[in-house]
């Protein structure tokens, strides 16, 4: 697992996912990731029959975890829904949908920068005949049993959450700023993305939204270790 580069202790495992065939059980293993917690994304076959069960960890998903699986067995390969995820932070892009080759161990990822994939984290998988549908927080694509890698074989829906501003409403930069950038006025619709706390005592609550004009931040060059931060020695194995 150190060695694999996916964490220092390991982590509590989950099985998210199981698929039934004929003759076996398959199902995903996903570890608990955060906190120097880690271990390796593993796809399992098992056949009751024999007790008998065949490991896959494929190298370039070590590092992730898998949420969900659907075999497409007919054409020799395993789609699987990746994610990561850290300290204070559960749900971070993994390598999006990854198609895995069971014959060559070969993956092929899509993901929001090489495809029309809606929302960078899938969540569930479903195998419609031979169109595997993808579900993500942001909406749902269906992929044509032919070429995923050609767009034009992707149809894909975006869910979107909108509100109609019922009174003049003051736009902020950051959860708490006070710094009004802007105002939209009653009759507005605007698209809420999520809703944060920005007091817990008092319950209250902002609501984040797309900004079409968009905010403009600028960051300071250079970047520091979690080792450097906080003065831990390199792992020697």
């Amino acid at each position: 697992m150190r060695d694999a580069g996916a964490g220092i202790s390991l982590g509590v495992a989950t099985v998210p996912t199981v698929k039934i065939t004929p003759d076996s059980l398959w199902f995903s293993i996903s570890p608990e990731q955060g906190e120097g917690c880690g271990g390796i994304a593993t796809i399992v076959q098992y056949f009751p029959k024999t007790q008998t069960f065949e490991v896959i960890q494929p190298e370039p998903l070590a590092q992730l975890q898998i949420n969900d699986l659907a075999l497409q067995l007919d054409r020799g390969a395993v789609w699987l829904a990746t994610q990561r995820s850290d300290e204070g932070n559960p749900y971070l892009p993994g390598l999006g949908l990854v198609q895995y080759d069971l014959e060559t161990n070969k993956i092929e990822s899509f993901s929001v920068r090489n495809s029309p994939l809606v929302g960078a984290i899938p969540h569930q998988l479903q195998l419609a005949g031979k169109t595997p549908w993808v579900i993500t927080g942001n909406g749902i694509c269906a992929i044509a049993d032919i070429d995923p890698a050609e767009i034009k074989n992707w149809d894909c829906w975006r869910f979107q959450l909108t509100n109609t501003l019922t009174q003049d409403t003051p736009v902020f930069s950051s959860l708490r700023s006070q710094d009004v950038i802007a105002t939209f006025s009653a009759g507005t619709e605007i698209e809420v993305l999520w809703v944060s706390s920005t007091d817990f005592e008092t319950d209250a609550q902002r609501f984040e939204i797309v900004y079409e004009s968009g905010l403009s931040a600028s960051i300071s060059e250079g970047k520091i270790s979690w080792r450097d931060y906080y003065g831990l020695p390199d792992y020697e194995p």
